[in-house]
């Protein structure tokens, strides 16, 4: 079954991590940091499957702009549907506090992980997290 398209005039993006959808709204614009080079995605734009670095996205709704702090992954664009898989996400709102307290509790994770993936998984979250630190 396809996916609905958001209302005309808008794109709908999708944030989705290894784990679980973190955000998904319609919104007027999207600016990514892709390995190439900054994109803009607007309505209507052609396919795109590109990968994505560490950097900021801009989101604009609105006249409104929000910014989030993103670690490397990859960006799908199909039509009027936007979406990103990324190991790690923040707010640009998040304070140091915070992100030293995440960067303790995954290093304790980090000590009893099972498997590989969850290994490498928690090995990126850290890198990212550090990076914001």
């Amino acid at each position: 079954m396809a996916e609905a398209g958001p209302t005309k005039g808008k794109i709908k993006f999708k944030i989705v991590s290894p784990l679980a959808l973190i955000e998904e709204r319609e919104v007027d614009s999207v600016l990514l940091p892709l390995e190439a080079g900054d994109m803009l995605i607007l309505p209507r734009h052609a396919p795109l499957l590109a990968s994505v670095k560490d950097g900021e996205i801009i989101v604009t709704n609105a006249g409104q702009k929000e910014i989030y702090f993103i670690s490397s992954g990859v960006a799908e664009v199909r039509r009027d549907i936007c979406t990103l898989c990324a190991w790690g996400m923040a707010e640009k709102n998040l304070n140091l506090t915070d992100i030293k307290k995440k960067i303790e509790r995954l290093e304790k994770y980090l000590s009893s992980a099972h498997s590989v993936l969850e290994k490498q998984i928690l090995k990126d979250l850290l890198s990212f997290l550090k990076k914001l630190g």
